[in-house]
């Protein structure tokens, strides 16, 4: 004896969503029920072409039948919540030509499209078939007709189907995916979300940390890039190719600073190691922009720094417990007016250097090679020099003592 139930879904509901989508979809509930303790399996079998994907100990109930009806909107963890899944993937597979069948413990359900003369109208049915005899104590999908190339093109989707990521990296947002086939694209749970070639590495997110909408496509690019850096300083170590993303300012590392409270010490320490292997560098070097570098000088701290980027300096101040320092050198620069900032840059730029060098040997230099000279140094002029290029008398000598003392004669002015 069998049942029939009517679901008022027309089978051109989602004509955007191909048999990639309709997959996805099942392969999402299976994940969340196997978070759920409920153990997924994914097979497939060439030769009869039937891709299935499998939960043990659960059971669907007939609620489900209901659009809009889910028993995990309030679980946490859940990649699913709206209670569409796995009807619109029925709909889609069918619409597709594919046939499927459904194992519900001691039931059979077959979907297919029927002429409903209460809608009169074609719409979904599920006949569900009852045997007693015939209990799995499992929630089984069956999916007939997925030729091997469309089955190599899911597993493209979706490495879960085969757990096959490459080489990972195990991080707090989930999995960095460095093997080349995956540069750029984003999964969650396994499931392909999108593509972003601006990224060097692949991403397995957790659904602990992204939430999606039903398309599954709603991490925007500034998003990610937060995703992606908290991922790298999280991760169980730093591996060589996540050095090499931070030293070569991959997009994926731009974000590290906004999320840097989240660094493992552990990430921290190794980072900083292989940077002062990297480099050459005694133990407690730290690491500055050239703007940092020079207020460093002025505050007359007594530490080595050598110049590196804004990442490199956070981490390796991170890892040394002094990001105190770097913090208070850009909070002196950032009280500074555009003027005092100029006369910083001017004086360790290679523009003074050569001025200077032609203060002390213009007598021995002929008009005409004068005035070359002054041509070419002109190109090297520092930023913000035009602010500050009257305040200079043409006797100067532009040498360091020279400047530093036109700096400070501009903060007395200012303060009084």
């Amino acid at each position: 004896m069998s049942d029939n139930y009517e679901l008022p879904i027309s089978p051109n509901y989602v004509s955007n969503w191909g048999i990639k989508e309709a997959i996805r979809e099942l392969l999402q509930n299976a994940i969340d029920e196997d978070k759920n303790e409920h153990i997924a399996s994914i097979d497939y079998d060439l030769q009869s072409q039937v891709l299935s994907i499998k939960n043990e100990n659960t059971y669907l109930p007939k609620s489900t039948l209901v659009l809009g009806c889910s028993s995990k909107s309030d679980l946490c963890g859940m990649i699913g919540k709206y209670g569409e899944g796995y009807k619109l993937a029925l709909v889609v597979l069918l619409r597709k030509g594919l046939t499927v069948e459904i194992i519900n413990n001691d039931e059979l359900w077959i979907p297919s499209f029927k002429n409903s003369d209460k809608y009169n109208t074609q719409i979904l049915n599920i006949e569900v078939t009852s045997d007693e005899g015939a209990k799995t104590n499992c929630v089984e999908f069956k999916i007939k007709g997925i030729t091997s190339s469309l089955y190599d093109k899911l597993k493209e989707y979706f490495p879960c189907i085969e757990n096959d990521f490459g080489e990972i990296i195990e991080s707090n947002n989930g999995q960095i995916l460095l093997d080349k086939k995956f540069k750029g694209k984003m999964f969650v749970e396994g499931l392909y979300i999108q593509t972003d070639d601006n990224f060097a590495y692949g991403y397995n997110f957790s659904s602990d940390v992204v939430k999606l909408d039903r398309d599954r496509k709603a991490i925007n690019y500034y998003e990610l890039r937060s995703l992606t850096a908290e991922s790298i300083i999280t991760s169980e170590n730093c591996h060589p190719e996540i050095f090499k993303a931070i030293s070569n300012s991959y997009v994926d590392t731009k974000d590290i600073k906004e999320v840097l409270d989240n660094a493992s010490e552990v990430f921290l320490e190794k980072y900083r190691d292989m940077f002062y292997e990297e480099n050459d560098l005694d133990e407690n070097t730290l690491v500055a922009t050239e703007s940092i570098m020079r207020q460093l000088e002025q505050m007359d701290i007594d530490v080595s720094v050598v110049k590196g980027t804004e990442i490199e300096s956070y981490l390796i101040a991170k890892a040394n417990d002094k990001l105190e320092i770097i913090e208070k050198a850009k909070e002196e620069i950032s009280k500074k007016d555009e003027k005092e900032e100029a006369f910083d840059c001017l004086i360790d730029s290679n523009y003074a250097m050569f001025l200077n060098w032609f203060h002390i040997n213009k007598l021995y230099l002929p008009n005409e090679s004068q005035n070359s000279f002054l041509n070419m140094a002109k190109r090297l002029e520092p930023y913000g020099f035009d602010k500050i290029k009257i305040l200079i008398s043409e006797n100067c000598d532009y040498s360091k003592e020279a400047l530093k003392k036109i700096r400070e004669e501009l903060k007395w002015t200012q303060q009084n």
